[in-house]
Parts: structure tokens; C-alpha cells; sequence
């Protein structure tokens, strides 16, 4: 398996030994600016909070990536999803789920939209999702105001954004993942038998 990864290599497909690198780069750049605190334990947990919405947008992103499609807008289509939930909050008095399912449903019209212009009426993905980048931009500033924030202060969203899981918790999750997975993978393994 080595020889056959470093034959790969030399032929120039790097994969993801880049990236690899790139992030080994910084890890000891912020490390020896920052000896003190940037491997802590605080601030590792810290970063995965602030990467988890990128993360998320990624691992969509992927699906489209693989059709051989682009889609520029999706930063921006969770913006407007994220500017719905604030302003349902904040501004009509809504219960955190009825807002966060809100949320979803403007995204899933956002996404069907795009789908539909793409796989219907033929326009390139690249022409539909740039236009709706800017598009979706004016709608966010139009649903913010020119204030430019709308502050959440309820509980449940300030404490999903802030607040970390008990770690029991987290091991319950591990294991619920872990034998979701494993029972599919088993029921798909019994069918084909």
C-alpha cells in the first residue's frame, strides 16, 4: 500500500498531501507564536466550534462537487437561512424550533430553487448560483436592517452556539452513531445475501 501511494505521488497525484501539509504548517506556526495557548484545551474545543458551520457547508458541498457542479451560493443561502431564524426570534417572538425549522424549510426552497433552474430549465450552475450569491446577499441585508446584527438571546441557540455537550453525553452520541452505522451497514450486507 505504501509503494503503491508513493508511485502515485511520484506520478503527481498529491491527493490530499497538500492540504496535509498546509495544516501541519500552521498548526506549528500558531504553535511557536503561541506556545501557551494555542494547544490548549479551550482553544482546540474553541476552534471546532468555529469551523462546525464551514464543516457542515463543506460535507453538502461534496454531493455537488461530485456531480461535476459548482454552487457559489451556498455560503450565502445559509445566511439567509440564519437571518430567518434571527429575525423569527427576535422579531415575531418565536419559539427556537419553530424558527429553526423555518430555517430548514428556507433553505430546502432555496436549494430546490437552484435545483430546478439547473436540472429543468438548463442553466449552468455556475451562472444560477452566482446570480443568487448576490441575490441572497441583498436578501440578508434586507432581512437584517442597517443595523447589520440581530442579537439571539434565547437559550437553546445561545447555548447550541456557546455551550459544549457533557462529555457522557458526547459517548452516548458516539455509541448511537457507531451502532446506527453498523446496523445499516449489517441490514444492506443481509439484503445482498
Amino acid at each position: 500500500a505504501m509503494r503503491d501511494y508513493w508511485d502515485r505521488v511520484r506520478a503527481g497525484d498529491l491527493g490530499a498531501m497538500p492540504a496535509i501539509l498546509g495544516l501541519s504548517g500552521l498548526v506549528i506556526l500558531f504553535t511557536a507564536l503561541r506556545p501557551e495557548t494555542f494547544l490548549s484545551e479551550r482553544n482546540i474545543a474553541n476552534l471546532f466550534v468555529q469551523a462546525l458551520p464551514i464543516t457542515i457547508l463543506a460535507m453538502g458541498l461534496v454531493f455537488v462537487l461530485l456531480l461535476g457542479e459548482i454552487d457559489l451560493s451556498a455560503g450565502v443561502a445559509s445566511g439567509v437561512c440564519a437571518a430567518v431564524m434571527a429575525k423569527l426570534i427576535v422579531d415575531a417572538g418565536q419559539p427556537w424550533y419553530v424558527a429553526v425549522l423555518s430555517a430548514v424549510a428556507t433553505g430546502i426552497v432555496i436549494g430546490a430553487a437552484i435545483g430546478w433552474l439547473v436540472s429543468v430549465i438548463r442553466i449552468p450552475s455556475f451562472v444560477v448560483t452566482l446570480a443568487l450569491f448576490l441575490g441572497l446577499q441583498g436578501i440578508t441585508l434586507w432581512l437584517i436592517g442597517q443595523g447589520g446584527t440581530v442579537p439571539v438571546r434565547d437559550d437553546v441557540i445561545v447555548a447550541l452556539a456557546n455551550r459544549n455537550m457533557p462529555v457522557w453525553l458526547g459517548w452516548v452520541m458516539a455509541v448511537v452513531v457507531a451502532g446506527g452505522y453498523a446496523f445499516v451497514q449489517l441490514w444492506r450486507w443481509r439484503q445482498q445475501s
